[in-house]
């Protein structure tokens, strides 16, 4: 019995820090592309050029 509440509890564990990261995501938004830290290139991009 012990065994199960622990997976439940690892489960709710996951789950929560899953919906902060998804909340945190949601009021700050996306990273902005800086010349600092520009934006890699896709396998596709790097074919084509």
């Amino acid at each position: 019995m012990t065994d199960v509440v622990f997976i439940l509890l690892t489960l709710a564990f996951f789950a929560a820090a899953a919906a902060l990261v998804a909340a945190c995501d949601r009021i700050i938004g996306a990273d902005a592309v800086t010349e600092e830290h520009p934006q890699q290139e896709t396998p596709e991009e790097t074919k084509a050029a």
